[in-house]
């Protein structure tokens, strides 16, 4: 069996004969083909955002430039937003990246084994750039191709595409016809609040909050705090992308700013340190 150096070897010989391009020298195609292996076996402790400058060399390496598109959804974006730091750049310079970033991120990989990645967690903090926070979905194995063609034709898929859209009148229509969508996942296992505290939606949410309030105060609860696939809630999602006003609405609602997602962060933690935020969270300037 091919060992991963020597898959990755085959493939760029593959293109180079197809496309006339230069080759990586054989010594950066082995080091970039060793740090994919080390991370691929002992890199779920890094930090979600050491993933994703990962990522964004990776599919340089494996795809070359993004698509020109920037794709809906929290995880899709923050992935495609990674990869697209990268256009123009080759292959070889890509694999450069890639190797450079293990190094920084985990020092001492090539000699240390697994115990490297261990070093690399830390606290995330947000890009200041973007406003977006580090805990998000789950980024899964960094070689995984993006997924945002992939439409969920469900009902409440449906309703989360046009949240996302922000269609807010065919969004409202839809629940006045069938509010238990509120309380319903999509396939990415979302739910409509998620997507309205990913863009920002005020009116939307204020829609679904409604709905779940007039239901019962547990229904309220539960829309307010449902967890995603990875544990984070609407107010996650409303930090990680800087939508100061729409997370004050869900924390005067009730919405718990303790809870924590699978990396042990709640929407407090993520807001740390960050401005605007002291107001929301009741917090002394």
């Amino acid at each position: 069996m091919p060992s991963l150096a020597e898959e990755i070897r085959e493939a760029l010989e593959r293109e180079a004969a197809e496309n006339f391009a230069e080759l990586p020298s054989e010594d950066l195609q082995a080091r970039f083909a060793a740090a994919a292996a080390w991370v691929g076996e002992a890199g779920s402790d890094l930090s979600t955002e050491a993933k994703l400058r990962l990522y964004g060399c990776y599919k340089q390496v494996s795809a070359g430039d993004a698509p020109p598109d920037r794709p809906w959804g929290m995880e899709a974006s923050m992935k495609w937003d990674a990869w697209h730091l990268h256009r123009g750049c080759s292959r070889g310079e890509a694999m450069k990246r890639y190797v450079e970033a293990l190094a920084s991120l985990a020092p001492g990989w090539e000699s240390s084994g697994g115990a490297a990645a261990s070093a690399a967690g830390g606290k995330h903090k947000a890009d200041g750039s973007s406003g977006l926070g580090a805990s998000v979905s789950t980024m899964g194995r960094l070689g995984d191709p993006d997924q945002a063609d992939d439409v969920d034709e469900t009902p409440v898929g449906q309703l989360c595409e046009k949240i996302a859209e922000g269609d807010v009148e065919e969004a409202s229509a839809i629940l006045a016809r069938h509010p238990d969508l509120a309380f319903q996942k999509d396939k990415d296992g979302m739910f409509p609040l998620h997507w309205a505290a990913d863009r920002g939606e005020l009116e939307v949410a204020r829609v679904l909050i409604q709905i779940a309030r007039k239901k019962s105060s547990e229904a309220l609860v539960s829309c307010l705090n449902a967890p995603d696939a990875s544990g984070d809630t609407p107010l996650h999602y409303a930090v990680n992308t800087d939508n100061v006003e729409l997370a004050r609405l869900l924390v005067t609602s009730g919405a718990d700013q303790s809870a924590k997602n699978e990396d042990g962060e709640s929407p407090e933690d993520l807001a740390d340190g960050q401005d605007g935020w002291d107001s929301v969270f009741n917090r002394a300037a």
